[in-house]
């Protein structure tokens, strides 16, 4: 139990201080505080806030920049500005509790959950992949952004999530271009950030007619799986989109009304219950671009930003306020400050692709095609020979991505093996390595089509 008592000293200084400060600047004044309240947190810290009355304060902006002459005529004392539920100051009374710099992260990973870091408590943040909905990770170059953010991909691959990636520098997820668990081509491009978040939307329609056919009416992915295991049907995966630089992308495309804002806000508003994490990380983030997708955010991580401006736009202020000295230190809306967790970028490194760039597995339905279709491809071909419908439909993406697979004008515009590709097949097999299209191909590929296309089955 917290002895407030100990603290009415510090927090009479503080609200004097508060009062001088604000009288002192333009644009400010202390007639605007409502009310002074002292109070302990669940983690022990005693917080002495000064509560601001929002239906008469003229602008904002101004008490927000008084916020670092207050903490320095406390002599360096942790002051925040909060704007979440109001306009309030808030002065941290006890000492801050000293995070370690780095904290790797931990090997013994939970099931089901994301973890991002340790609070000064030395308890860990993070929960249920679900319970945290979509996540923002804010921060400038050297921040550990990119680390935060490799982070909660790689744990989304150590628990066998598909994955959306995209990467507009090229620079935080170059290793993983030919990862297994890609539903589509890492995107490098604003054309590619579009392209991939089509297939993401056509993939959670895909989901959203599963759901239509279980009898148990499920509203989320664990409920769906329970029927899928009890009616012998294949579950389905938990899918992370993770889009490095969004701001950056949806302002090149037009803003939050353009294809990749208005991309990104229907599969965050509707993924959740698909099992569709979004985690969109950026130097900054615009207030419209934010805005857009704020209600569907359960978790944001602010790394130090450029800018109090910047701060504001993801509403964590304190963001603005980090060293630089303390790369990975963060500023979150549900856990305060952390350190978010350390993970070396050389564990996301995959193996190599074969040199001439073909699985075995898809060899051999390259042969296939080319000895029993004479070249064409299709996803009813593919069901034909086993695949699933998803599983189909990454391999013909890829391909065509490839130009491994093209149109023929002349044949009724289907799809038929490349120039490109049969050359390829007459290059001796090399050794197996994993492929990044084909994560569940069957063992062997039977020598006639088997099963039927019903109404429905092809997406």
């Amino acid at each position: 139990m917290i002895d407030l008592q100990r603290y009415l000293s510090a927090a009479q200084k503080a609200q004097a201080v508060i009062s001088q400060v604000l009288d002192s600047r333009p644009g400010t004044s202390s007639e605007y505080i409502q009310g002074w309240v002292l109070r302990g947190t669940p983690q022990n810290d005693v917080i002495f806030y000064a509560v601001l009355d929002a239906s008469r304060i003229p602008q904002p902006e101004p008490f927000a920049r008084a916020t670092h002459q207050i903490s320095s005529a406390l002599g360096g004392q942790r002051v925040y500005w909060g704007n979440s539920t109001g306009f309030r100051f808030a002065v941290v009374l006890t000492p801050a509790k000293r995070l370690p710099r780095q904290i790797e992260l931990p090997t013994n990973l939970p099931a089901g959950r994301a973890m991002i870091g340790l609070r000064p408590d030395g308890q860990a943040a993070g929960g249920k992949w679900g319970d945290l909905k979509h996540i923002i990770v804010v921060g400038y170059t050297g921040s550990g952004k990119s680390v935060t953010t490799r982070s909660l991909v790689y744990q989304a691959i150590r628990q066998d999530f598909n994955l959306v990636l995209a990467d507009l520098d090229g620079t935080t997820f170059p290793m993983l271009a030919d990862h297994p668990s890609l539903l589509a081509p890492l995107a490098n491009t604003t054309d590619e950030f579009i392209e991939v978040l089509r297939l993401a939307l056509g993939e959670l329609e895909h989901r959203s007619s599963l759901y239509k056919r279980a009898a148990n009416y499920p509203e989320k992915i664990e409920e769906y799986n329970q029927w899928a295991a009890a009616n012998g049907q294949e579950p389905l995966k938990r899918v992370l989109i993770a889009l490095d630089e969004f701001n950056s992308a949806v302002t090149k495309t037009g803003g939050p009304d353009g294809k990749l804002g208005k991309l990104a806000v229907e599969i965050a508003s509707r993924g959740r219950k698909f099992g569709i994490t979004l985690l969109l990380s950026a130097q900054d983030f615009s207030k419209e671009v934010i805005g857009a997708v704020r209600d569907e955010v359960g978790v944001i991580v602010a790394h130090k930003v450029n800018s109090e401006n910047v701060a504001r736009n993801v509403g964590v202020a304190a963001a603005a306020q980090i060293s630089e000295r303390t790369p990975g230190r963060a500023i979150t809306n549900r856990w305060g400050q952390i350190q978010a967790f350390y993970l070396d970028k050389s564990h996301l490194l995959t193996s190599t692709q074969p040199s001439d760039g073909i699985t075995p597995e898809e060899r051999a339905i390259a042969e296939k095609a080319k000895a029993e279709t004479n070249g064409k491809i299709s996803r009813e071909v593919l069901m034909g020979w086993g695949l699933g419908q998803g599983e189909a439909r990454r391999l013909l993406y890829a391909w065509e991505t490839r130009g491994w697979a093209v149109k023929d004008p002349m044949r009724a515009n289907a799809t038929f093996l490349s120039p490109k590709l049969l050359e390829l097949l007459t290059n001796p097999p090399t050794q197996p390595t994993p492929t990044n299209w084909l994560p569940t191909l069957p063992a062997q590929l039977p020598t006639q089509p088997t099963g039927s296309l019903s109404a429905g089955a092809a997406d």
